[in-house]
């Protein structure tokens, strides 16, 4: 008879479902300490390979949680227990609830999510998120910044975008002209899209409603694969 550590993973462990699955993996790697501290062994699927190309999370449907399947009912209790922030550590600054319900018509795109694709699909991307999700919010604050870092961000790319199409077709240049985007990214980060982050947070709590972001994600890639060939 063979050793339990010499036996297949599946056997020794029994079968492993889909619990859960996030757009980035450092969110499935949080739920998986949840997880792990109630007793529940979790698997990390395809974060490695999200992590190395976030293209592929929209091919690869998003990073998966795994667990047993014996224990699908007591891990569901702790995802449900992890989206009202039951792990919340003490002292931290966001609302353990939300302060007011989220209409249930209502569905936000993440702010943070978006800004992070926006390193790969140019600022104008996630701008053009931020105001659409503003304008659902109805605050006219977040609506004009909203517009104005659309505005900007739209200027400075399509700028870039031209100086690179009259530059040379040396690889280092294209590559030092495309890195300007990215200080773009993260001042329009700090000062655009974190407030309305914030704010979110700050209304509904930090397990507000989002809206799946694969549709925006596929009109993205395609209208950069479309620059790239025209």
């Amino acid at each position: 008879m063979e050793s339990l550590e010499k036996l297949p993973f599946q056997t020794q462990h029994g079968d492993y479902v889909v619990l859960a699955t996030f757009d980035t993996p450092t969110e499935a790697h949080i739920l998986q300490g949840c997880l792990e501290a109630s007793g529940i062994h979790a698997v990390v699927a395809d974060g490695h390979l999200v992590q190395a190309d976030s293209l592929l999370t929209v091919a690869l449907g998003g990073v998966r949680i795994r667990v047993q399947e014996k224990k699908l009912a007591a891990a569901k209790q702790v995802l449900a227990d992890f989206g009202k922030g039951a792990f919340e550590l003490e002292g931290d600054d966001v609302p353990k609830s939300p302060t007011r319900p989220m209409p249930e018509n209502l569905h936000i795109w993440s702010p943070d999510t978006a800004a992070f694709w926006s390193f790969v699909f140019t600022p104008i991307f996630g701008s053009v998120m931020n105001v659409l999700d503003a304008s659902r919010l109805g605050n006219k604050r977040l609506f004009y910044l909203a517009v104005f870092w659309l505005i900007t961000n739209t200027v400075i790319t399509n700028y870039v975008l031209w100086h690179m199409a009259l530059g040379s077709n040396d690889f280092e240049k294209y590559l030092d002209q495309s890195t300007v985007l990215v200080p773009v990214c993260v001042v329009w980060y700090l000062f655009g899209v974190r407030p309305q982050s914030q704010f979110l947070i700050t209304s509904f709590g930090v397990n507000y409603r989002r809206k799946s972001i694969n549709f925006a994600l596929m009109v993205g890639a395609s209208l950069s694969v479309l620059r790239f060939i025209i």
